[in-house]
């Protein structure tokens, strides 16, 4: 725990010196929120470290030169962190003790938390084995073949693979809970700031369900804490945030784990809005020409630098530029089109489909067999019969989701159709438009997910736009409501109080109910509290009797007891998806030569 500490101010420092660079490089106006540039300085850096993983692989050289490039921009930008440190300093000395208490409580029970054992399945199917690949050889063609999440290669992981520079002794994991601490101290300032009904209901829906994510980087955490954030400062704060800095922010959480719909749809909107204004700007002969060229041309280079690592991994690790999505298509001149311009090393379009079958399959009963991968065809109301009368936790987060865009529905008729009379008339097209494409893509990551944690950031994005209007539609809100006003009448208190008091319940709660149906039950930890992990984190994943099996010319490492790959050192690859992949798809995998770095392709039995 206490050695997890200097890492969270590391990490958090360097943030904040790349997250106050958009703004300077743009010519923004800082940002009134003191923390705000820490959270733009994770975005800055993810897509940063893509570029590196695209480059080769992350070294202790990839981490100096973020370092190198932090003193530079300090150096060179001296009068701007000076004017806004200033800023920051006024807010730290504005705290009342009550604000620093829940600050220093919430931290300590971060870093103990982040100190445990991963509960989450997921870090040993693919997290560990992600961050072994990026760090020893970077991008390599045709990954996904091994096991389809490694072809993901999430913005998340490359971004915590910079911070990871102990060695082998001891593995900096924690990441998870430098973010969700940032998000906890952004939450505490922009309640001072601007309290208002979006802020209030996304601290209490974020922070419960954020507490699971601790002991792993899963990638789903930044999607969870940036969706609903991207959404409230695109229509609520826009003079706080730029257009450049939106960009970021959701070509970030798109690089951590696609579809991403609400960023995405939001960035493109933006992009849209920009090149009108310009038009216009033209139009008008408000600018000159050559001003107006430069602006395009910021646009066009923000894009491909914000961007361009996603496709470019995503070819050369799995064939396909939207992995996991692919252009699969029963028609004969579409398919004919990818047998001939798709490469070797993609992965084969049927295994893909059996990938996102699978993740479709766990949303609806956790059962996986050999039909559920080689045919997924069923009718739309049995899946979503499926879905919603799951039992167990996951079915009652499924009935939560669907009872959440009901809701929204519902408020909806009631707002535009009975009460008929808003008090927001100029807003009111674009509220309706924006609430019918929020029940849009809740239906849509239905569709193609159907899991609940993958649903989530949309979920809770909706919830807080769902608390939103019902404020808007007061005679005594404005738009945006008025931070006074929602204060004065709703509460008097900070909402974080009980998110600090439930993050004290949960760091000593045991978790043997979790352990009785978890995948990795010799690692979860079953106490409530642990004192061993005061000082040193866990983070050796080696466990279990290592063993190999030859590709080629290669040998893959694996756990003879274990179902996952885990931290086998690399190329690894588990038994049971050697023997899934050969048995059912009748696929071998391959190497193209002896050097890992130079890629694996499958191709079928016998050929």
């Amino acid at each position: 725990m206490l050695f997890l500490l200097p890492i969270f101010v590391w990490i958090v420092l360097l943030s904040y010196i790349y997250g106050i660079l958009p703004y300077i490089l743009f010519k923004r106006v800082l940002p009134i929120n003191p923390v705000l540039p820490v959270l733009l300085g994770f975005a800055v850096l993810g897509i940063i470290s893509q570029w590196m993983f695209v480059g080769g692989p992350i070294t202790i050289f990839a981490q100096l030169v973020l370092i190198f490039g932090a003193m530079v921009a300090v150096w060179r930008y001296t009068f701007w962190y000076k004017a806004h440190l200033q800023n920051v300093w006024n807010w730290l000395l504005s705290l009342s003790k009550l604000s620093i208490v829940l600050l220093v409580t919430i931290l300590l029970v971060i870093l103990y938390q982040s100190a445990l054992p991963t509960k989450i399945n997921d870090m040993g199917m693919y997290y560990l084995q992600t961050l072994q690949w990026m760090k020893q050889f970077g991008m390599v063609k045709g990954l996904g073949n091994v096991h389809p999440a490694l072809g993901l290669a999430s913005a998340w992981h490359s971004l915590l693979v910079h911070f990871d520079f102990f060695g082998n002794d001891l593995h900096f994991y924690a990441i998870n809970g430098v973010l969700v601490f940032v998000v906890f101290a952004f939450l505490l300032a922009e309640w001072k700031i601007r309290p208002n009904a979006f802020i209030f209901c996304y601290t209490l829906l974020f922070f419960p369900l954020a507490f699971l994510y601790l002991t792993a980087p899963s990638p789903d955490l930044p999607l969870l804490a940036l969706t609903p954030l991207i959404l409230y400062w695109a229509f609520f704060q826009k003079d706080e945030i730029s257009f450049e800095a939106i960009l970021l922010f959701s070509s970030f959480v798109f690089s951590c784990k696609p579809p991403s719909f609400i960023p995405v749809i939001i960035a493109i909107v933006l992009v849209i809005q920009q090149v009108l204004i310009l038009v216009r700007t033209k139009r008008e002969k408000s600018k000159t020409n050559k001003q107006i060229l430069y602006a395009y041309l910021a646009i066009a280079l923000l894009l491909l630098f914000s961007i361009s690592p996603v496709f470019i991994r995503n070819y050369f690790q799995t064939g396909y530029v939207l992995y996991p999505m692919s252009l699969s298509s029963k028609a004969a001149n579409v398919q004919e089109l990818e047998n001939y311009s798709n490469p070797k090393w993609q992965i084969p379009s049927d295994f893909n489909q059996a990938y996102r079958s699978g993740i479709i399959s766990w949303g609806l009963n956790d059962k996986v067999d050999k039909n559920t991968f080689i045919s997924s065809e069923q009718s739309k109301s049995t899946r979503f019969q499926l879905w919603l009368t799951r039992s167990g936790y996951k079915g009652f987060m499924n009935k939560l989701i669907f009872a959440n865009g009901v809701f929204l529905i519902l408020l909806l008729l009631y707002l535009f159709a009975i009460k008929r009379r808003f008090r927001f008339e100029p807003n009111k097209a674009s509220l309706l438009v924006i609430s019918i494409l929020l029940l849009v893509v809740q239906v849509l990551e239905w569709y193609l997910l159907s899991q609940y944690r993958l649903m989530l950031p949309s979920a809770i994005a909706i919830a807080c736009w769902s608390a939103g209007l019902i404020y808007f539609s007061k005679d005594d809100y404005s738009f945006p409501p008025s931070g006074n006003s929602f204060q004065s009448k709703i509460f008097g208190q900070l909402p974080i109080i009980p998110i600090a008091i439930i993050y004290l319940v949960l760091a000593f709660v045991p978790f043997s109910l979790f352990k009785d149906s978890s995948r990795n039950k010799s690692i979860t930890q079953t106490d409530g509290f642990t004192s061993s992990y005061l000082l040193k984190p866990y983070s050796t994943y080696q466990l279990g009797t290592l063993s190999s099996y030859p590709i080629d010319s290669l040998n893959f490492n694996y756990y003879t007891d274990k179902t996952y790959a885990w931290d086998c050192p690399i190329p690894a690859r588990s038994l049971s998806q050697k023997i899934f992949v050969d048995s059912i798809f009748h696929y071998q995998l391959h190497a193209f030569t002896s050097n890992p770095k130079d890629g694996f392709y499958l191709s079928r039995l016998g050929e």
